[in-house]
């Protein structure tokens, strides 16, 4: 799998007086290109000096 794209979205889920973000990461088979691609989806706490995740990596499939 190869990186296809890099999403960055402010997320509407955070704690209070931090500064959240929806990172998605979506991958393509480049032997395949008939295969789904993958997409990953986190959220990054930003608000102090070392970044954090918070909750759970979500991921799914979809079509091109």
């Amino acid at each position: 799998m190869q990186i296809d794209s890099i999403e960055v979205e402010k997320s509407p889920f955070c704690r209070i007086n931090s500064d959240c973000w929806d990172v998605k990461l979506k991958f393509f088979d480049p032997e395949n290109g008939r295969r789904a691609k993958k997409v990953y989806l986190f959220t990054i706490d930003v608000s102090d000096r070392i970044p954090v995740t918070l909750g759970q990596v979500r991921s799914w499939s979809v079509r091109k």
